[in-house]
């Protein structure tokens, strides 16, 4: 069997070092992929896929998030069940590498426009794998337990062809129609794109008030519009039925102010009577509202806009011209012909296409559709049903539920050519007839130029990463997907189009669990973008401070649905606490056996395992539910406070024996394995550096550990916890050294005085039983179960000045801490951690105030 080769403990850590290697034993080990020799083999793995990144972008902090927190759970769930299939894979991502490719060439001076099309998407697609590895390259680094035999890729020829063939099915099968609508245009890209691909950003600009004359009289009509440009495509003007101003006006007819044509006044209640005059021009070609009264008045339907952003022949002696440009020509065509009345600036809601930024404009064109209203109410039911999935966090269901309840067809066609071309074929004759066929009908038939959106071949990556009609064993075996981990951002545009490819394919759900994670902010909280330049190169960091603390800050940061800023802080303390954790190692590793006693285990063995039990209980419960802050923390709390700080610390003090030394090593081994699925590369090389019994080549082929088993179990080591702590913050309160020696005097009897004994020892007290001394000018340091003396004769006023000084600001931090755990909108708002944090520490600062004003008392 392939291993790791070993690591020098000895010296100080230096990810670099600990990193050296690891992702190729990994890689060419493939452990990961193997099943455990623990594992049901007749259950079925742990599924999940890896959201495919555009195959030519680099790997940013988000990627680097989303696989951290998915690697952590496949590890997790690897430990557990000894057997996954996490599937990697890349998104040939239309519009985005089309651009891309087209730039860099025009950049070259390369005239691409003059090449075939097949030419064109060859050279796309050359370039586009040849960039491609530098984002698989990138999430290598970060030491992912990915199956990379079995990457996929969206316009892979395999991909290819289930794709067409699902849309040949859905055809059939009455979901897809070609139809002759508005869509949203996207001019720059010249493309059609979704309703979900249009962000509204508030937009200042020009609301321009316009006269519409009415036929055969001076009279007129004010329309306010922000788009002049559009008036040469009116058909007709609006009034609200109930508008007692334009009563008289009713079925008449106004001239159209630039072309002079007729058009009628109808009246509708769908006229907003409070919006600049309350009279609407309707120009259905150009607007999705108007749109839907043409059809319900049976309005004709003109375009005056060509699909590259110029004005057509309507327009007149503006033919030809950029909009924007021609609609400050028009508003002075209007002014000078005394039709202008006035313009008022105002911020509105404006439709932008996500991928190039630019306004959309809505244009009438023949476009696919998947009709979902169709299926709609199907997938609602779906989705509101947890026996069938998990949404994690919950209050993700009522955004869902509300673009359900407002969903539109989706526009599934594009204008491109890097992509999935649409399978219709068109008679040269007769173009209106059309044949669905992956296959070309026959000579005479010419193939429809457009490509499906990206999200078309998207929606279907569950089904094509476990080969669905190509080997049916791997797809059942592990569809439906055991989990899904992506951000909340593309709920829409990606995980509802999977459910909604699932069901209708598979009458199924894609995957059992959803886990929707946030965004990553700055450290001022606000988005990354590159207009703010405020990115954070992942690559970087892990350079910087390794894969580990990268990945450690990621995780223990996060709660589902939450976003997270990046803070430099917290990485800094990630890496404090690998550092800190690679030192107990070395510890461990260098304790001279030869020393050891036969002494047995004591209570403070029996402490330690039953709070492993605790922790390792703990942490299942809350990785069950994607927790991961809160797990991260519990178990590296474990680690620190009660491992090395306690357990560790006493028995280097009081001395190690046999059966100590032992009990150390199997906790420390089970602790490797449960950090493993935040930090596998410092983990993967102290394991392979211990040489404990029964050892794996990889600690990812390990069992989760189970409980310690407690034979006849001393239970009171909280007590004799709880006077070391008492004791040693007498010390500090009293400005005494660790190492200054104390006399702890007491009359009760004691049942556990042999451990008592030992560990007060190893903190330089004496105990000492009396029986009748007076005990007046002694310190009293109380336990459950008895009363402990201190014999301190030093002055007492410096203290006494200092705790006063400590209870104050105690006071204040109370205070202000019960504000904050008391006030009913943090409850509400706040993350369920948050909160639970606040009154952690609230709880922390009045047991702290306690103590020192008992010391206070103590001393007055």
């Amino acid at each position: 069997m392939k291993r790791l080769k070993k690591i020098d403990l000895n010296q100080k850590y230096d990810h670099k070092t600990v990193s050296e290697g690891v992702v190729d034993f990994w890689l060419t080990s493939d452990y990961a992929n193997q099943d455990s020799d623990f594992c049901d083999p007749n259950a079925k793995p742990f599924s999940i896929i890896m959201p495919p990144p555009n195959l030519t972008g680099i790997l940013h902090i988000g990627h680097a998030w989303n696989l951290s927190i998915q690697d952590l759970i496949v590890r997790y769930q690897k430990l557990v069940m000894g057997k996954i299939n996490w599937i990697p894979g890349t998104d040939h991502a239309g519009i985005a590498t089309q651009t891309k490719f087209e730039s860099i060439q025009k950049t070259k001076e390369i005239d691409y426009k003059k090449d075939d099309r097949t030419t064109h998407f060859n050279n796309i697609y050359q370039w586009s794998q040849e960039s491609s590895q530098t984002i698989k390259n990138q999430a290598k680094s970060l030491g992912l337990a990915l199956n990379w035999k079995k990457e996929k890729f969206t316009l892979s020829q395999e991909s290819n062809k289930y794709v067409l063939d699902v849309f040949v099915k859905l055809y059939q099968q009455g979901y897809i129609v070609k139809k002759y609508t508005l869509v949203n245009w996207d001019t720059k890209l010249n493309t059609a794109i979704s309703n979900i691909e249009v962000i509204n950003k508030e937009t200042t600009q020009k609301l321009h008030y316009i006269k519409y004359y009415l036929k055969d009289s001076n009279d007129y009509l004010v329309i306010a519009t922000t788009r002049p440009e559009t008036i040469y495509a009116d058909v007709a003007v609006f009034v609200n039925p109930n508008d007692q101003r334009y009563l008289k006006y009713h079925n008449q007819m106004v001239i159209n102010p630039l072309n002079n044509k007729l058009i009628p006044i109808l009246v509708d209640e769908y006229i907003d009577m409070e919006f600049g005059s309350a009279v609407m021009k309707c120009t259905p070609g150009h607007d999705h509202n108007d749109y839907a009264l043409s059809k319900k008045y049976q309005l004709e339907e003109l375009s005056c806009i060509n699909f590259d952003g110029t004005l057509n022949e309507l327009a007149l002696e503006f033919s030809g011209l950029d909009l924007y440009e021609a609609r400050e020509l028009i508003v002075k065509k209007l002014i000078s012909e005394g039709k202008y009345v006035k313009f008022e600036e105002i911020t509105s809601n404006v439709g932008y296409s996500d991928r190039s930024n630019v306004i959309v404009q809505p244009l009438l064109s023949k476009q696919w559709f998947l009709i979902t209203t169709k299926f709609v109410d199907e997938i609602k039911k779906l989705v509101n049903n947890e026996d069938q999935i998990k949404i994690y966090p919950k209050r993700f269901l009522d955004t869902i539920n509300n673009w359900l309840d407002h969903n539109q067809d989706w526009c599934i066609s594009r204008q491109l050519v890097w992509g999935h071309q649409i399978p219709a074929w068109y008679h040269k004759d007769h173009p209106d007839e059309v044949i669905i066929s992956i296959n070309s009908p026959g000579d005479d038939y010419y193939r429809d130029g457009d490509v499906l959106d990206t999200w078309f071949s998207s929606a279907l990556w569950p089904l094509i990463c476990f080969d669905d009609g190509l080997d049916q064993k791997e797809f059942n075996a592990n569809f439906p997907n055991s989990l899904l981990v992506t951000a909340y951002d593309i709920v829409f545009f990606w995980v509802l189009r999977m459910i909604f490819m699932s069901w209708l394919l598979k009458k199924s759900i894609p995957f059992h669990d959803l886990l929707l994670h946030g965004l990553i902010l700055d450290e001022h909280n606000r988005k990354m973008s590159k207009s703010l330049n405020n990115g954070v190169d992942p690559i970087q960091i892990i350079d910087q401070y390794g894969a580990d603390a990268l990945r450690l800050f990621l995780t223990s940061n996060t709660s589902p649905g939450e976003d997270v800023s990046y803070n430099v802080e917290k990485i800094n303390a990630a890496a404090s606490f690998l550092n800190k954790f690679w030192n107990l190692a070395r510890y461990l590793k260098l304790i001279d056996e030869s020393k050891l006693t036969d002494q047995p285990l004591d209570s403070l063995d029996h402490w330690i395992m039953h709070r492993f039990n605790e922790v390792n209980a703990g942490i299942q419960d809350k990785l069950k539910e994607y927790r991961f802050a809160l797990s991260n923390k519990q178990l590296s709390n474990f680690i620190w406070d009660d491992f090395a700080n306690v357990y560790i610390e006493l028995n280097k003090k009081a001395q190690w024996s046999k059966a100590k030394f032992e009990l150390a090593n199997e906790i420390f081994r089970k602790l490797l394995i449960m950090l493993h699925p935040s930090v596998p590369f410092i983990t993967e090389q102290i394991y392979n550096t211990f040489e404990f019994s029964d050892s794996k080549p990889s600690i990812i082929l390990e069992k989760w550990p189970g409980l310690i088993k407690i034979e006849n179990a001393l239970d009171h080591f909280d007590q004799i916890f709880n006077l070391i702590i008492k004791i040693r913050n007498f010390k500090q309160s009293f400005d005494l050294k660790n190492k200054d020696t104390l006399d702890l005097l007491y009359k009760n009897e004691v049942s556990y005085i042999k451990d008592l004994t030992k560990y007060l020892k190893a903190e330089n007290v004496n105990l000492i039983k009396i029986s009748d001394q007076k005990l007046d000018d002694l310190f009293l340091i109380a336990t459950e179960d008895n009363e402990f003396y201190v014999v301190y004769t030093q002055d007492k006023t410096k203290i006494v000045d200092k705790l006063v000084v400590e209870i104050a600001k105690l006071e204040k931090e109370v205070e202000r801490s019960s504000n904050i755990v008391n006030n009913e909108n943090f409850k509400k708002k706040a993350p369920k951690e948050k909160y639970e944090a606040e009154l952690k520490k609230l709880s922390n600062y009045q047991e702290e105030l306690k103590l020192k004003q008992d010391k206070l008392n103590s001393l007055k």
